[in-house]
């Protein structure tokens, strides 16, 4: 075999397996959009309520947004890719960058890339996903909650400065406080989706957490609702708080057509953790994941609140 074969025959073994492309092409700006579009309609808890209070021209952005990021964590986390994770996150990754240069092909992809040109994003953010995607893939235990919050700040963290960096809100002040909401959404999905995760293999609560509140893996698998257990659902729910509370501010700092929005993300968030807490910390055998009602009491929550902060003016 002569040297440049060679040299071509190894590339082609190292190089990552061809993306998957949609039937449905070609891809074009208007029919990429209307997929992610799709996608968003398609997952009610990870879309909330809240999306369809911004403006008609920002919803298909913030739709593909949110349809890149949950084909990035997939590939890291949904059972459907458990037996080639690694391949299809390079594959995912070699497109991203041929997307960036004006070479998409997967119309989640395209309207990325659309969206990017349209706002002038940087691509960190969204490498980032990708490098927490393979952190989530390889990491399934936190030692401390530092530990943890690596993984958030590579995963979650992008989101939140992307929609800020497209309200032109990006400020050093702002982007502290987005990184503490995604921080709470982040938290929220852990406890929510807690028995899930643990049955694929995964814990997030931080083993110094078990430790100090006397909780085991065992514990978690007997499901077993002790006092121990409700203590430590407690520590983590009131710290999740913590982080919402420290990132409220944002509100206003933000465009008043952007405003509506994260009033109404926030308190679903809080609806989600008083659920937790009205089902006594069971998140085992109930679901938390948020439903039209728990996004109904956000939206009466908004109305209430929004009542209280007129009638003060």
């Amino acid at each position: 075999m002569s040297m440049k074969n060679a040299t071509a025959q190894k590339r082609a073994q190292n190089d990552p397996p061809a993306l998957e492309i949609p039937p449905g092409g070609p891809w074009t700006v208007e029919k990429s959009i209307a997929y992610c579009v799709e996608m968003a309609r398609q997952e009610p808890e990870n879309t909330p309520l809240a999306y369809w209070f911004v403006p008609n021209a920002l919803r298909p952005h913030l739709a593909t947004v949110y349809a890149y990021t949950r084909m990035t964590h997939d590939f890291g986390a949904d059972p459907r890719f458990e037996a080639e994770r690694e391949e299809q996150l390079a594959a995912w990754e070699a497109a991203l960058l041929d997307a960036a240069d004006g070479k998409a092909q997967h119309p989640v992809l395209v309207s990325l890339k659309n969206t990017i040109d349209q706002y002038k994003l940087p691509m960190t953010p969204f490498t980032d996903q990708i490098v927490g995607a393979r952190m989530n893939m390889r990491v399934r235990r936190y030692t401390n909650f530092q530990q943890l919050m690596t993984y958030i700040e590579k995963a979650t963290f992008p989101i939140g400065r992307v929609i800020l960096h497209m309200g032109g809100s990006d400020q050093v002040e702002h982007v502290r406080a987005a990184d503490d909401i995604m921080t709470a959404m982040q938290l929220n999905t852990f406890w929510t989706h807690l028995s899930r995760d643990f049955e694929r293999g995964r814990i997030y609560i931080p083993e110094e957490d078990l430790r100090r509140f006397g909780v085991t893996e065992s514990d978690l698998k007997q499901r077993r609702l002790s006092r121990e257990f409700r203590a430590l659902m407690d520590f983590e729910i009131q710290r999740t708080r913590m982080y919402l509370k420290r990132g409220q501010p944002l509100r206003d700092h933000l465009p008043k057509t952007m405003q509506t929005e994260l009033q109404v993300l926030l308190m679903g968030v809080e609806v989600a953790l008083d659920n937790i807490i009205a089902d006594k910390c069971d998140v085992f055998t109930q679901s938390h994941a948020l439903k039209p009602k728990d996004w109904a009491r956000a939206v009466a929550r908004f109305a209430s609140w929004r009542v209280k902060e007129l009638t003060q003016w």
